[in-house]
C-alpha cells in the first residue's frame, strides 16, 4: 500500500478543506486542532501527517504524527498532540465506514519497511478502551503481526445526559442537590459570558488569567506558563470556535471577573477541557458555577454526554460521571540490535520505578 507523507506546513495547511470533511465535527481530530499544535507546540519535532492519496479531493484518512528522536538516536512515530496538550479521543481523520480499512491500510504501510518511514516505534496516546476505533486499531496490530504494549492511563470521565436539567439533577444526592442549588442562585446574580454575546479577544485574556490564579494557589505554574501552549490553544480554540465546536464562558459578580471555562464540542458531547477562578470568591464555590452552566449548556444543544475527560480527580465522581478507561499504545515497527537495547531499558526503568514504589509505599507504612 502505497501512502504519500506531508511533512511541511504548507502541505498540511492545504489539506485543510478535505481533513475538515473527514474530522466529522470533532474538536480532538479536527485540522484546527493539529495545525495549531504543529504551528507552535511541536517543539522543533518534524510532522508527519500520511495521507491515503495525493489529492485532497480522492483523499479518505489523514493520519497526524509528528517524528522525533528516541534516547540512543533512533526514530519514533507519535500522534501528534499528546504530552502536556493531553488530546483525549484523538485518532486518524476517517469516515466511520472506512476507518477499519484505512487504519489496515496504515498498519500494513508501516510493516512494510518503506525507507519514508524508517522509524523504530510508534505510539498512539489517549485512545478510549472500549471504543470501536480502538478494538479496530488492536485487531489491526496484531493482524499485521505488530506486538503493542498497552499503558493504562487516567481515565476520562462522561455524563449520560437526559432531556432536562432537572432528570439530572433529580440523579444525584440530596447533599449534591443542595450545592447544585445554590450554583444556581449564585448564577441568577451573576454574568455569564460566551463567544455567543462576547468578542474572542476579550474573553481569552480573563480565561488564561483565571486559570493560571488557581493554578499558582494550589503551587502549580500552569499550563499557560508555556508561551507555546497559549498561542496553540488560543489558536485552536479561537478557530473551532468559528465552527461553534468551542466556547469560551467567563462569569462575573459584581463586574468582577470570578470564574472561566474552556469546552469543546462534537455533535453528541460537550468536553469540558480546562476551568478557573479567582481564590477570592471562594465563598461562591466557582466549580460548582462553571459545572452547573456547562451542564446546563450541554443540554441545550441537546448532547448526549458531557466529558470532565481526563484526569481521576474525586470530584468527578460526585456528578455521576463513569470512568472511561483511556490507553497509550506503543508498538516496535522495525527490528535491530538498537531496538532491542531500548526495550531492555525501557524494561529495566519500568521495573525500577516499580520496586521504588513499593519501597516507599513500605516506609510511608513503616512510618505511621
Amino acid at each position: 500500500m502505497k501512502l504519500h507523507v506531508v511533512r511541511d506546513l504548507n502541505g498540511i495547511e492545504a489539506l485543510k478543506q478535505r481533513w475538515t470533511e473527514l474530522d466529522q465535527d470533532h474538536p480532538f481530530r479536527s485540522f484546527d486542532w493539529y495545525f495549531s499544535w504543529f504551528e507552535h507546540c511541536s517543539s522543533g519535532e518534524a510532522p508527519y501527517v500520511i495521507t491515503d492519496q495525493n489529492t485532497q479531493s480522492e483523499t479518505q484518512m489523514i493520519a497526524p504524527f509528528y517524528s522525533t528522536t528516541t534516547r540512543l538516536g533512533g526514530r519514533k512515530l507519535c500522534l501528534a498532540a499528546d504530552g502536556h496538550v493531553c488530546t483525549d479521543y484523538g485518532q486518524i481523520a476517517s469516515h466511520d465506514l472506512r476507518f477499519e480499512s484505512n487504519i489496515s491500510n496504515l498498519m500494513w504501510w508501516l510493516a512494510s519497511g518503506d525507507p519514508w518511514h524508517n522509524h523504530a516505534y510508534c505510539e498512539f496516546d489517549g485512545l478510549p478502551q472500549n471504543c470501536s476505533t480502538t478494538l479496530s486499531t488492536l485487531s489491526e496490530l496484531n493482524r499485521v503481526g505488530f506486538e503493542p504494549e498497552i499503558f493504562e492511563l487516567q481515565n476520562c470521565w462522561e455524563v449520560g445526559l437526559p432531556e432536562t436539567w432537572e432528570e439530572l439533577n433529580a440523579r444525584f444526592s440530596k447533599k449534591h442537590r443542595r450545592k447544585t442549588k445554590k450554583a444556581l442562585s449564585n448564577l441568577d446574580n451573576c454574568e455569564v459570558h460566551s463567544l455567543a454575546d462576547s468578542d474572542f479577544d476579550s474573553l481569552w485574556p480573563e480565561f488564561v488569567r483565571l486559570h493560571q490564579m488557581r493554578r499558582t494557589q494550589v503551587g502549580d505554574p500552569g499550563c499557560f506558563a508555556d508561551s507555546n501552549f497559549e498561542r496553540f490553544l488560543r489558536h485552536a480554540t479561537r478557530r473551532l470556535g468559528r465552527r461553534d465546536l468551542a466556547d469560551v464562558h467567563i462569569v462575573e459578580s459584581k463586574n468582577q471577573p470570578v470564574a472561566a471555562s474552556l469546552s469543546f464540542f462534537s455533535p453528541t458531547k460537550t468536553f469540558m477541557y480546562q476551568t478557573g477562578f479567582d481564590p477570592g470568591f471562594s465563598k461562591l464555590e466557582p466549580g460548582y458555577m462553571l459545572i452547573v452552566a456547562a451542564l446546563r449548556q450541554a443540554i441545550a444543544r441537546r448532547h448526549r454526554y458531557f466529558d470532565f475527560m481526563r484526569g481521576d480527580e474525586p470530584y468527578k465522581q460526585r456528578w455521576n460521571a463513569d470512568a472511561v478507561p483511556m490507553l497509550k499504545l506503543r508498538f516496535r515497527i522495525h527490528d535491530s540490535f538498537r531496538n532491542r537495547i531500548e526495550d531492555r531499558l525501557r524494561w529495566s526503568r519500568d521495573i525500577l520505578k516499580s520496586s521504588f514504589k513499593q519501597l516507599r509505599g513500605q516506609s510511608q507504612y513503616a512510618g505511621a
